[in-house]
């Protein structure tokens, strides 16, 4: 015990010695240390209180700018347009008289076009109604012993393709209704026809009006062009030739028939142009079929002059008088 005792004895003494050592350092400020040179240095440190329990902040995400969503169309099946018949407006049993029938698209009518064969390149028949007909090269005319040499082209003229004194209600007017008109052309000799076969009931009287207007290129020669219409294979009279129809103006072929037993009326019109080397357009539109005891159709037009056998007849023209034999 005496050892244990002489041992602690000491080390109580030295640590009272450096406590009155710490009290006693003059000029010394608490938190500071003095340095051999005398220097003191301030060691001052923040006391940071933290909360017991607090969550670790999590950093803030700086947005993203919100895009704005664009609309993306579903691509829809373009069908082919079936095409319309498109009658006369007064309900005309006839179809596809004004020649409007056609395959729609976008901005504009489209037919179909038989490329070549015996209707001839670039050829436009009616879409519906009518069936188109020429005379084969080599074969002679209708009516007569002229040898057709060539086919003609028939187009339909569409109002944006002409000149605005050519469309409806014009001093030139090409289209009587709607907004086509049918085009047959060309300077070969050839012969061409449109029919259509429409059922009516027996023994009713019916008209039939088919406005044509050609024009002659010059051509001085009264039967270079020539246009007839028929019903169940009878003409109005016979032909009307060039200077009959006159040339750049409007003329009808009219004829008023009773329709036979069967019902049917077999309806043909035909143009032709007799001389090779001379142009001649033929144009039609608003073929129409009505009641007899209704009013005929444009009935502000001349009827187209029919030549018959033996008999002289005439028709004004703008420029003169013409005979047609």
């Amino acid at each position: 015990m005496r050892k244990n005792g002489l041992l602690v004895y000491p080390i109580a003494g030295l640590l009272l010695w450096l406590l009155l050592l710490h009290i006693s350092a003059p000029g010394q400020r608490e938190g500071s240390s003095i340095y051999a040179d005398g220097t003191e240095e301030n060691r001052y440190f923040p006391i940071i209180f933290v909360p017991e329990n607090t969550p670790t902040p999590e950093p803030t995400l700086t947005p993203t700018p919100t895009l704005t969503p664009t609309l993306t169309l579903t691509p829809t099946l373009t069908l082919t347009p079936t095409p319309t018949a498109t009658n006369t407006p007064d309900s005309s049993p006839l179809i596809n008289g004004s020649f409007e029938a056609c395959i729609q698209g976008e901005d504009k009518c489209d037919w179909p076009t038989i490329p070549g064969g015996e209707l001839g390149q670039g050829n436009q028949p009616p879409l519906t109604g009518w069936d188109l007909s020429m005379v084969p090269p080599g074969e002679a005319l209708y009516d007569s012993s002229d040898k057709a040499t060539g086919v003609c082209e028939c187009v339909h003229k569409e109002q944006q393709n002409l000149p605005p004194d050519e469309w409806l209600g014009g001093p030139k007017a090409l289209i009587l209704e709607g907004k086509v008109t049918y085009k047959l052309f060309g300077n070969t000799i050839w012969g061409s026809e449109l029919s259509q076969s429409v059922d009516l009931p027996p023994g009713s009287e019916w008209r039939l009006t088919v406005p044509i207007q050609v024009h002659l290129h010059g051509d001085g020669d009264p039967y270079g062009a020539e246009s007839s219409a028929r019903v169940n294979g009878k003409p109005d009279i016979h032909w009307a030739n060039g200077w009959a129809m006159g040339d750049q103006e409007w003329c009808k072929h009219e004829i008023t028939f009773t329709v036979p037993e069967h019902g049917r009326a077999d309806i043909s019109v035909r143009v032709k142009n007799k001389w090779q080397g001379k142009n001649k357009d033929f144009f039609i539109d608003d073929i129409s079929l009505s009641p007899a005891d209704e009013a005929a159709a444009h009935p502000e037009m001349d009827r187209c002059i029919q030549g018959q056998t033996g008999i002289q007849q005439y028709r004004e023209n703008k420029s003169s008088s013409r005979i047609v034999k």
